[in-house]
C-alpha cells in the first residue's frame, strides 16, 4: 500500500512562496508530515519499499490546495464526465510544460523530505474521460508517456508501476494492451488489483499481461459488500490459475479497504509461498463445531451476490 500523503507534503522550494492558510478544527501540516515520515522510516528499516507517487495526482484522494490554484491559475483538461468537477479535484493541463513540471515538483519534494525515489507509482488520468472514446485513449496515453518521458530523465533506472485501476473502470481490453505496446516492460510493471472485480472480459488475462508483461497480481476487497461473508474465494482461485506458472508475474498483493480483511490475509499468507487455502478449511480452522454453518452461510452470501450483481 503507498501512503496518501500528498495533501501533507511540504511545498517544493519553487512553490513556497504561496500564502499558507490553516483550516479550522484540523492539526498542523507539519505533525501528519512528521507521522508520515516516521511511518515511512520505520518500513524501510524493515525491508519494505514505497512506490513515489508521480503523474496528474489532483484528483480525488489529492485536491489541489485553493491558494495554489489562486496562486498559479492553471488551466484545467477539458473533461467530458462530471464527475471531480470541483477546481480542486480537476488535473492541470497536462499539455502545458510548466504544469508537469508542478506534478513532478510535488514528487520531487517528497523524496526529498521522506521518500528514497526508487521505486514509483502513477494512476495516469484515472475516473476521468476526455473527448470521444478515441479521443480519451489518445489523451490518456498521450499524458502517461509525458510523465515518463521526465521520470526517465531523472530516474533512467527505477521501476514504474501503472495502476490498473483506471483499466477495470475507464478501459477495454483492446485499449489496455495498445497502451502496453507504447511502455518499456524493461522498467515498468503493471499493478493490478482488479482480479476481484468480477469482470470476465476485462481483466489481466484479457489485458494479455501473463507470459507477455511485468505485472502484479492483486486482490482490491474493499467497501462493505466484501467484508468477511463476501469474498469469493473460488473466484480468486480461478483468476490464481495463470499466475502458478507465469514468469512475467513479480508478484501478489492485496489493497485492501476495510476492517474485516482477516480471511484475505490469510488467503495471501498462504497462496503468496503455494500453500493451498479453501474455504472449508478457513471454516473449520475459525469455527470448530460451526464450521459447516459458516460454510453455508458464506456460500449464501456469494451466491447472492452473483445473482444481484448479473441482475444489475
Amino acid at each position: 500500500m503507498w501512503c496518501r500523503i500528498r495533501r501533507r507534503t511540504a511545498l517544493p522550494r519553487k512553490l513556497k512562496t504561496v500564502p499558507t492558510t490553516t483550516a479550522p478544527n484540523s492539526f498542523p501540516c507539519s505533525t501528519a508530515a512528521n507521522c508520515g515520515k516516521k511511518v515511512l522510516d520505520y518500513a524501510f528499516q524493515r525491508g519494505l519499499m514505497h512506490p513515489e507517487d508521480m503523474g496528474p495526482m489532483t484528483h480525488w484522494y489529492s485536491p489541489t490546495p485553493r491558494v495554489f490554484l489562486e496562486h498559479f491559475k492553471p488551466e484545467f483538461m477539458v473533461q467530458s464526465s462530471n464527475n471531480y468537477d470541483h477546481p480542486e479535484q480537476q488535473v492541470w493541463d497536462c499539455d502545458d510544460e510548466k504544469n508537469v513540471e508542478h506534478y513532478m515538483e510535488l514528487t520531487r519534494a517528497h523524496i526529498k523530505h521522506y521518500g528514497k525515489g526508487e521505486l514509483f507509482h502513477m494512476i495516469g488520468l484515472a475516473e476521468w474521460v476526455f473527448g470521444s472514446p478515441e479521443e480519451n485513449l489518445a489523451t490518456k496515453i498521450r499524458v502517461m508517456k509525458t510523465f515518463i518521458r521526465h521520470l526517465r530523465r531523472e530516474y533512467p533506472d527505477a521501476p514504474l508501476l501503472i495502476a490498473s485501476w483506471d483499466f477495470m473502470f475507464r478501459w477495454k481490453a483492446p485499449e489496455v494492451r495498445k497502451l502496453l505496446a507504447e511502455l518499456d516492460p524493461a522498467d515498468t510493471v503493471i499493478l493490478d488489483y482488479t482480479t476481484d472485480s468480477g469482470s470476465y472480459s476485462n481483466n489481466f488475462v484479457n489485458w494479455n499481461l501473463p507470459h507477455h508483461f511485468p505485472w502484479i497480481f492483486g486482490i482490491f476487497q474493499a467497501y462493505e459488500p466484501q467484508n468477511d461473508l463476501f469474498f469469493n474465494f473460488d473466484r480468486a482461485e480461478e483468476m490464481y490459475i495463470p499466475v502458478q506458472d507465469d514468469p512475467m508475474c513479480r508478484g501478489m498483493v492485496i489493497w485492501s479497504e476495510n476492517s474485516h480483511s482477516n480471511p484475505l490475509l490469510e488467503y495471501l499468507a498462504k497462496r503468496s509461498v503455494d500453500e493451498p487455502f479453501s474455504l472449508g478449511q478457513f471454516c473449520a480452522n475459525h469455527c470448530g463445531d460451526r464450521a459447516a454453518a459458516m460454510e453455508g452461510l458464506w456460500e449464501i452470501r456469494i451466491n447472492f451476490s452473483i445473482f444481484f450483481r448479473k441482475s444489475t
